[in-house]
């Protein structure tokens, strides 16, 4: 009982802004994978956002503007994301590094 009382309010706080790092960063990661659905997801109904945008790219001539359409709108969830936990990510950067 002891060890996980220390651990919920000593070190769990502490590790907090590395964990908030890793989980953006990992969010980061998987929201802009291309290759893996484009191998993996068969079905036209899974489809992730990228992989439609390089359709989109493939079946129509190279008309941009629908393109960097579809690319702000996928990267608005990022931002927002970052937004709220901006000040956590910069923690998680920033620990361990030497003061002075």
């Amino acid at each position: 009982m002891r060890k996980t009382r220390t651990f919920f309010t000593i070190i769990f706080p502490l590790l907090l802004p590395a964990t908030g790092t890793v989980i953006v960063t990992n969010v980061f990661t998987i929201w802009n994978d291309f290759s893996g659905p484009l191998i993996y997801l068969y079905s036209p109904g899974k489809q992730t956002l990228m992989t439609l945008i390089y359709q989109f790219k493939q079946e129509r001539t190279t008309d941009w503007g629908p393109i960097f359409a579809l690319s702000v709108i996928a990267t608005i969830p990022l931002i927002l994301l970052f937004f709220f936990v901006q000040d956590k990510f910069l923690k998680g950067l920033t620990a361990g590094a030497v003061k002075g």
